[in-house]
């Protein structure tokens, strides 16, 4: 076999290792997420599934959407009328955004990982699958490191920056739009001052912003100021250039949505479904604390794994593009979180709070995988990863973070009354 034909071969066998990991990676975060919303569904003890299927079903007889973030239960219409099985529909629209979410997650930090690898004396494991993959079923799964506070299987949600809710189905689609919009950014943001943004990746961004901001606005309201602010923020000779990008593919869309969701929301409301009038309105503190205390404690335990990362490697905003912009949406995120509310009847939902939560989330995968490609940069020959010290710290509080994850995770298929303690 010469050598053209082995190049050939290693990359046929490469494309299947990719595929079954790619397969394997979406089965290990679906499958949870199922067992999780069907045992939701089934209690009925919290209402956020059956609240949407109600709009799904209005929406399937009216053709009018009966809120303003109103994806979920377009797809809960469309399937639930063919699958006849209006529940069906929505675990499966939530089981496979959990399972399109961790491959995206890893498809994102396989490809840092491989362009870290292509450096002189990167390891060989770098080029290898099963990082990228284990670290997609792994950061889907985790959450704050409530394990330090919390009772058993209680305690892992009200007072943290939760980085998942099963029982919420809307929150659960808006993650991977959120996750190809924060990757489209920070391209934008890293990209060379000499190459151009092409008319169809605008477009294609576009469209991603504004499915995301219809599904749940929550990451709209973040990731927009957070990308301006770090563009702001470059001083250097494409910053003029990039903020005209940022503006025609990140802000017209985003702006045109989110007045879209503000009307149906506040203004035009739906007769006889829940109050949707009211407004935003300042109040500090107030939605958390009327259902938590131990703010402080629960905030630090909820960021703990990207503030070791920040800790562990100096330097780590400066280096990483990635990193600026999941830390500067997330400090967005937590504002909108702690310090709005909505007015009226609606005022203790929460519904700020998932700002903060999906924000988080994306921090936590820029921060993991700020990890993994500075390990790649380390310059180690070996063929297996040992972990330097700070990346050891690292894993060490991620592991909580994970434990704590699971033990929500458990919460949720075992006593589904417990998950908002």
């Amino acid at each position: 076999m010469n050598n053209a034909h082995r190049v050939a071969a290693a990359r046929r066998t490469y494309r299947r290792r990719r595929t079954a990991a790619t397969f394997i990676t979406f089965v290990a975060a679906a499958v949870p997420t199922a067992v999780a919303a069907s045992r939701l569904l089934d209690s009925g003890v919290i209402g956020d599934y059956a609240a949407h299927l109600r709009y799904a079903q209005r929406l399937a007889e009216t053709l009018e959407p009966p809120i303003g973030h109103f994806l979920f239960a377009a797809l809960a219409a469309l399937l639930g009328e063919v699958l006849d099985n209006y529940e069906l529909a929505a675990v499966l629209i939530v089981t496979a955004a959990q399972g399109v979410l961790a491959v995206l997650v890893a498809a994102w930090i396989r490809r840092r990982m491989r362009a870290a690898s292509a450096t002189d004396g990167a390891p060989t494991w770098a080029r290898r699958l099963w990082i990228p993959s284990v670290a997609g079923m792994l950061l889907v799964l985790a959450g704050p490191a409530s394990l330090v506070l919390a009772d058993a299987q209680r305690g892992h949600y009200l007072g943290y920056v939760a980085l998942v809710a099963y029982h919420n189905p809307t929150q659960l689609v808006l993650r991977p739009f959120a996750m190809v919009v924060f990757v489209a950014v920070v391209s934008i943001l890293d990209r060379p001052a000499d190459e151009p943004a092409r008319r169809g990746g605008l477009i294609a961004l576009g469209a991603a912003v504004t499915l995301m901001t219809v599904t749940k606005p929550s990451y709209t309201l973040c990731i927009v100021p957070a990308a301006f602010l770090v563009a702001w923020l470059d001083r250097g000779p494409a910053r003029a250039r990039t903020l005209r990008t940022l503006v025609m593919g990140l802000a017209l869309p985003a702006a045109a949505a989110l007045i879209l969701t503000f009307v149906i929301t506040y203004v035009t409301g739906v007769e006889g479904f829940e109050s949707q009038s009211g407004g935003i309105v300042l109040a500090p503190f107030d939605t958390y604390s009327f259902f938590s205390g131990q703010l402080a404690l629960k905030f630090a335990l909820s960021v703990a794994f990207p503030v070791a990362v920040l800790f562990a490697y100096p330097g780590a905003l400066r280096r990483d593009v990635a990193l600026r912009v999941a830390w500067a949406a997330f400090a967005f995120g937590a504002a909108a979180t702690y310090l709005l509310a909505e007015s009226g009847e609606r005022r203790y939902q929460g519904n700020f709070w998932w700002s903060g939560q999906v924000t988080l989330f994306l921090l936590f995968v820029a921060s993991a995988a700020h990890v993994v490609v500075r390990e790649a940069l380390a310059g180690r020959s070996e063929s297996r990863w040992r972990p330097s010290v700070p990346a050891a710290a690292c894993l060490a509080v991620f592991v909580v973070h994970l434990v704590s994850g699971f033990e929500f995770l458990l919460t949720n298929v075992f006593d589904p009354s417990a998950v908002i303690s």
